[in-house]
C-alpha cells in the first residue's frame, strides 16, 4: 500500500450532529488552513479552565471568557465546517442556526478536527456506541411505545 493510500484511511471524516429535539446535522472537518486559528481559539478557551491538581478534573462551573476576536473566529469556522458539509445552505438560515445553537456546536467543532483529548475521544466513542446498541436494542425488541 502506497502512502498516499495510508493516509487517505486516516483522514477526518464528516460527522453528524444531533440536536435537542432528535434533528440531526453534518459537521465537516475544516481545511489545514484553517486549523491554526482553531487552535488558537481552543488554547484561550483552555486558559480558562481551573483544574483540581488532586483529580485533575475541572473545578465547579467553568467559566467561559473568550475574546469577542475568539467568538467571532468560532462563528466563522463553525459556519465554514457546516457550509462544506452541506454546500446549499441558505446563509440567513444558517446566521440564525449557529447563534441558537453556538454552544453546543463548539465542542462538535474541535472534537471533527482532532483536537479532543484522547481521553476525551475514548468517552465519546464509548458513548456512541452504547447509544446504538440502545437503539438497536429497541429496534430490535418490537416495542413501540
Amino acid at each position: 500500500m502506497n502512502m498516499t493510500e495510508i493516509m487517505k484511511r486516516h483522514l477526518a471524516k464528516p460527522r453528524e450532529v444531533e440536536l435537542d429535539n432528535g434533528d440531526k446535522i453534518t459537521m465537516s472537518p475544516l481545511s489545514v488552513g484553517d486549523i491554526p486559528q482553531l487552535y488558537e481559539v481552543q488554547t484561550n478557551f483552555a486558559k480558562n479552565m481551573k483544574f483540581d491538581e488532586k483529580t485533575g478534573k475541572v473545578k465547579g462551573d467553568m467559566e467561559i471568557k473568550l475574546e469577542q476576536q475568539d467568538v467571532t473566529a468560532m462563528i466563522d469556522l463553525i459556519k465554514k465546517s457546516i457550509k462544506k458539509a452541506n454546500s446549499d445552505v441558505d446563509s440567513e438560515v444558517l446566521d440564525e442556526f449557529i447563534a441558537s445553537n453556538f454552544m453546543k456546536l463548539m465542542p462538535h467543532l474541535f472534537s471533527i478536527n482532532s483536537l479532543e483529548s484522547g481521553r476525551d475521544r475514548i468517552k465519546r466513542e464509548k458513548a456512541e456506541k452504547i447509544k446504538q446498541k440502545i437503539e438497536g436494542g429497541k429496534s430490535n425488541t418490537g416495542d413501540n411505545s
